[in-house]
């Protein structure tokens, strides 16, 4: 009675353990995730034959000063009405909300959405 009342208990301080870790780790990657609103202000597709392996969008955000963004072919861009879309279909002067995250001490882009 005594060895199953011992692991009982170890059992639950390891499964606490566990469950901080976990926190903490959830934690750790919404301080990592950070939000950008913003209007396109210009857009360059990703080209090979030019060399471009990305593409690059330039946000001019609430303050007027733009800022330019890399965007990765595997980047999720989401309408207004928060469907599937292309990259090519974002125009110049589109409200965008851009999430970003910071993955080895550098930002890329995880998403962005059209906002009305």
């Amino acid at each position: 009675m005594k060895k199953v009342l011992i692991v009982l208990i170890a059992l639950t301080f390891v499964t606490s353990l566990v469950f901080a870790a976990t926190v903490s780790q959830a934690a750790k990657s919404t301080k990592e995730l950070k939000t950008f609103v913003g209007k396109v202000a210009s857009l360059e597709y990703a080209d090979p034959t030019k060399g471009l392996d990305s593409s690059n969008m330039k946000v001019v955000g609430p303050d007027g000063n733009p800022i330019s963004f890399t965007v990765s072919a595997g980047v999720t861009v989401l309408d207004a009405a928060t469907r599937v879309i292309t990259l090519n279909q974002l125009k110049i002067g589109d409200s965008v909300r851009i999430e970003k995250v910071n993955k080895g001490g550098k930002e890329e882009v995880k998403s962005i959405q059209q906002t009305k």
